[in-house]
């Protein structure tokens, strides 16, 4: 009873795990990130942050670097609330409005411009 009982869990996770690879692969992980933001952006108002000029799928916020901070930690945390975006999207992104910025030797107190995505559509 116990050897049936072991099996048939098996299949049921070797059927949930089956499953999940199939839609993986036909619907994805991440939503569609090429038609975000077809409105104006809002407003984004916090201690150190400064709208700057919009683009088709974000806006642009300034931010100064703080100790322990990553151009990811930051555009994550900026994020909390957008839509899914890939790490090597949010790396371009920051690139596009830093073009002389490496973003893996950004610094301490100096500030650049970060993305803000946004869910309207």
């Amino acid at each position: 009873m116990v050897g049936l009982l072991k099996r048939l869990l098996l299949v049921a996770f070797v059927i949930l795990f089956l499953l999940s690879i199939r839609h993986d692969l036909t619907v994805g992980v991440f939503a569609n990130t090429t038609d975000i933001n077809k409105e104006a952006p809002t407003e984004v108002n916090e201690d150190n942050k400064q709208i700057e000029k919009p683009s088709n799928r974000y806006q642009s916020v300034k931010h100064t670097v703080k100790a322990g901070e990553t151009v990811l930690s930051i555009v994550e945390n900026l994020n909390r609330t957008g839509p899914p975006v890939t790490m090597e999207q949010m790396i371009l992104d920051f690139e596009s409005l830093n073009p002389t910025i490496d973003p893996h030797q950004v610094q301490v107190n100096k500030t650049y411009k970060f993305p803000v995505y946004s869910n309207h559509q």
